[in-house]
């Protein structure tokens, strides 16, 4: 630094050569006859890409600032001078060598390499000092290998439906349900320039492995699985399996709908517009609102009541529910109502009992009020009827199999008359024995006319088979197996007026009853008895 090159001042080279306007390296000194460039620090004097003279500082720091190399550029005068300079700088570094790790090696023979690398005229850089790295900070993160699909949730206009959307899985044993990688707080370096290279302090995500949740652990990380098959219960920092699927408040937004191969218990309210669906059983502390559809393959619990036109339910198995107004109610099995049925619309396949617990005697109206009440089996009702609307008892007859079945026999005469517009259009009846042979002899634009026409024709044929055969299971499945066996039995007040049909036979009673059976003769119309006691 401090080494200056004279110009005469009578000749302006600037005009005539770019590399005398100097960069920032060099200062420009007008000394009146003379110009001065005076390097402002020590390096090599060079003309750079942009044709301007430069000092190129012979000390390099590797990005990282972890490595600094003395830069040995083969010159045409100074070769003395760069190996003394080069030599200055290793001292230096000696004297700031106060750590082990900090490792500087001078010898004669890098002496004798620098001089081969300048006899050369290759370009050379030494190791003059290296410092610390730093020791990265691991962070505990959490990762959730558990994820929601989307997909499902989505309707046409590609809009998520918050509804759809569940914190609740199906897992088996053993499956894989998040991994924490453990934290390590990272340790600080130190740069070649003596400066601390500093760390991110640790983040430690917490993650809490609840009943049924197996951790297996290491060194680096820990692995939470499932330890039985289950219903997976998953949020960020918590996971907890159980056999059922347990809802402790309502179904909401926060549970989203509900669809499990397993049993499912709800401690609160299934609110309008969400779904509940099981293989097996259902148990339901609160109510079904209106709007909202439950169905199981096995039993049904409600402790609360089904509310609103809307309310839709199904079970496989029995069902036993605290009351229902103006719900729909269908239950494979028999059927429990403990207080009353209020306009609701119910079918069960198996026995219908209705407590009436709450039901006050005195008051005109009973326990089962308006609405269509089906059962495939007997009823036991508390109390029936009220002065200011019908209400309807049907027994031993499935009534909407029957209309399925009639709109069936609907279809055949329609079926019965394209299956002969076909037949005719054809022109010869497929039943018979040479039928092969027949067609075989037809000229070709004729088979080709025909071939799509017999397509249909089968199609058709097809179509009328199924029918009959849905039409015979329907035919079994309108009717109890044995209607002799069948009764209606009203524990109290019958309020008219009430329309009663078992099997084909129906009645209107119009008058006031109580403590009365209605059952059918041999000759399957309504006997009406006293119920004793």
């Amino acid at each position: 630094m401090g080494k200056c090159i004279i110009l005469s001042r009578y000749v302006d080279y600037r005009k005539y050569y770019s590399f005398f306007v100097p960069e920032e390296s060099i200062f420009y000194k007008d000394m009146g006859d003379t110009v001065e460039y005076i390097a402002k620090h020590t390096g090599y004097l060079a003309i750079n890409s942009a044709d301007k003279l430069e000092i190129i500082s012979p000390s390099v720091v590797s990005t990282d600032e972890l490595f600094l190399y003395y830069l040995v550029i083969p010159v045409i005068y100074g070769n003395v001078n760069l190996i003394k300079d080069f030599y200055e700088k290793i001292e230096v570094a000696d004297t700031q060598n106060d750590k082990d790790d900090l490792i500087l090696v001078k010898t004669r023979k890098e002496e004798g390499e620098i001089s081969d690398i300048l006899k050369s005229g290759l370009t050379g850089k030494k190791l003059l000092r290296h410092g610390l790295a730093p020791v990265p900070t691991v962070h505990g993160l959490v990762h959730v290998y558990i994820k929601q699909d989307f997909t499902e949730a989505k309707d046409k206009a590609d809009k998520i439906d918050y509804k759809k959307i569940t914190p609740y899985h199906e897992v088996n044993e053993g499956a894989l349900i998040a991994r924490k990688i453990k934290a390590v707080q990272g340790t600080p370096g130190l740069n070649v320039l003596n400066k601390i290279l500093p760390v991110e302090k640790v983040k430690d995500e917490n993650f809490n492995a609840g009943q049924n949740i197996v951790k297996e652990e290491n060194e680096q990380e820990i692995l939470y699985k499932a330890g039985i098959s289950g219903i997976l219960d998953l949020s960020s920092d918590h996971a907890s399996i159980t056999e059922d699927l347990q809802i402790k408040g309502d179904v909401d937004l926060n549970t989203g709908n509900l669809k499990s191969s397993k049993s499912i218990l709800i401690g609160g309210n299934v609110k309008g517009g969400f779904s509940v669906e099981s293989a097996k059983d259902i148990v339901i502390e609160g109510n079904v609102e209106d709007g909202a559809v439950v169905s199981c393959r096995g039993n049904l619990t409600i402790k609360g009541g089904i509310f609103g036109k809307k309310a839709t339910v199904s079970a496989g198995g029995k069902a036993v529910i605290n009351f229902v107004q103006e719900g729909n109610l269908r239950a494979s099995g028999d059927l429990l109502v403990e207080n009353y049925l209020y306009t609701a619309k119910v079918f069960c396949k198996g026995n219908l009992i209705v407590d009436g617990k709450k039901a006050k005697t005195q008051e005109r109206r009973g326990a089962v009020l308006a609405g269509e009440i089906n059962s495939m089996g007997s009823m036991s009702l508390h109390s029936v009827g009220s002065p200011a609307i019908i209400t309807d008892l049907i027994c031993g007859i499935n009534q909407d199999a029957k209309k399925k079945k009639v709109e069936l026999e609907n279809v055949l005469p329609i079926l019965k008359k394209e299956i002969a517009r076909l037949q005719n259009n054809i022109g010869f009846d497929l039943s018979r024995d040479d039928v092969v042979e027949v067609f075989k002899a037809l000229p070709a634009i004729r088979k080709k006319i025909i071939h799509p026409l017999i397509e249909k024709l089968q199609q058709a044929v097809k179509q009328r088979e199924d029918v009959l055969s849905a039409i015979k299971k329907l035919d079994a499945a309108s009717y109890a197996d044995d209607l002799h066996d069948l009764h209606i039995d009203i524990q109290h007040q019958l309020v008219p007026d009430v329309y009663i049909r078992m099997a084909d036979s129906e009645k209107t009673i119009q008058t006031a009853m109580s403590k009365v059976r209605f059952s059918l003769k041999e000759d399957r119309t309504i006997e009406i008895a006293t119920i004793l006691g």
